[in-house]
């Protein structure tokens, strides 16, 4: 597990972690910062009860969708070849080629990171996800490049989650129009997420989005 810290000039503390592509619990991840600012948690730190659909794999601030067709082989083969036993010694026969075609980037891409951020890859798409700080300010540059063709009954883009009441303000470049409750180690938070309905992303087609985490002092 690869975690990295970062202190701002302000005084904030940020935490983030490379994703584990499915291999551990969700309690494990943070893929977007967990920031902490004179002994007040300003973002989620995600976790919980797996089987509760609030603290689930959904609940992570990570692209996800349901393909509108069968699993494409090349994906197949490629789940194949990188299947080993969870960490915990849980879902050692699970195959990541669900039976109800859920495509959750944390599962299907296979990640590689440093303090920069990080990479995630698989034969349908890559992803990547780049930090950058400030003063009092953290900057999240993603980007989603499509290898294959591929389409998805519904597609949740640039997601990520908030607490009420934060002193830490959360801007996008991409129009949100979906949230929902979750459950996280912080306590209940929003999850808000881009939603597209019936899209088909085309071979070498690109989508970048950006984030900014804005701490008031």
């Amino acid at each position: 597990m690869r975690v990295y810290k970062e202190k701002l000039k302000c005084g904030a503390e940020v935490i983030w972690s490379v994703p584990l592509s499915g291999f551990a619990h969700v309690a494990d991840e943070q893929p977007l910062p967990y920031i902490h600012f004179n002994g007040v948690e300003l973002t989620p730190r995600y976790g919980g009860e797996e089987s509760l659909v609030a603290s689930s794999i959904e609940s992570l601030p990570l692209p996800y969708g349901k393909l509108k067709k069968n699993w494409p082989i090349k994906q197949k083969i490629f789940n194949l070849t990188r299947k080993k036993i969870n960490i915990y010694w849980r879902n050692i026969f699970t195959t990541l080629c669900r039976s109800d075609k859920m495509f959750y980037f944390l599962e299907q891409l296979k990640f590689n990171g440093s303090r920069d951020g990080f990479v995630g890859v698989s034969p349908i798409l890559v992803f990547s996800r780049e930090f950058k700080f400030t003063d009092d300010s953290i900057i999240v540059n993603d980007k989603i490049s499509f290898l294959k063709s591929v389409e998805f009954e519904y597609f949740h883009l640039s997601p990520y989650a908030m607490l009420p009441a934060s002193c830490c303000e959360i801007l996008l470049s991409q129009n949100i129009n979906n949230e929902k409750e979750i459950s996280s180690s912080t306590g209940k938070a929003i999850w808000k997420s881009k939603l597209i309905n019936n899209v088909k992303f085309n071979a070498g087609e690109k989508i970048e989005w950006q984030y900014l985490y804005q701490v008031k002092s």
